[in-house]
């Protein structure tokens, strides 16, 4: 999903993805059904697929360019009705982490 580039960043600077959470990488109010960083997909639009840290913001921007997300595009069903229709690809909100 997202991968950091090495780069030539002042000490202090880290990128953290969905590999770098520890234990479960989930959480919510009840239940534990969001992840922190998205991990094998991206669940919506502007999902955290990475966390950048820096001493400046230079070197965060520069950081966050580094930062490589190789996923496809889904197709967007945003009619609810065609939702419902036969042999139409259904996603919940939350699926079940793995």
């Amino acid at each position: 999903m997202a991968d950091r580039a090495a780069g030539p960043w002042s000490g202090g600077t880290t990128v953290l993805t969905a590999a770098d959470v520890p234990g479960l990488n989930a959480f919510g109010l009840d239940v534990p059904d969001q992840p922190v960083l998205a991990a094998d997909r991206i669940r919506f639009h502007g999902e955290a697929v990475a966390v950048v840290a820096a001493d400046t913001d230079r070197v965060a921007r520069r950081a966050t360019e580094a930062v490589v997300v190789d996923a496809e595009p889904m197709e967007v069903i945003a009619d609810p009705l065609r939702a419902l229709e036969p042999g139409c690809r259904r996603r919940r909100w939350a699926e079940p982490l793995p």
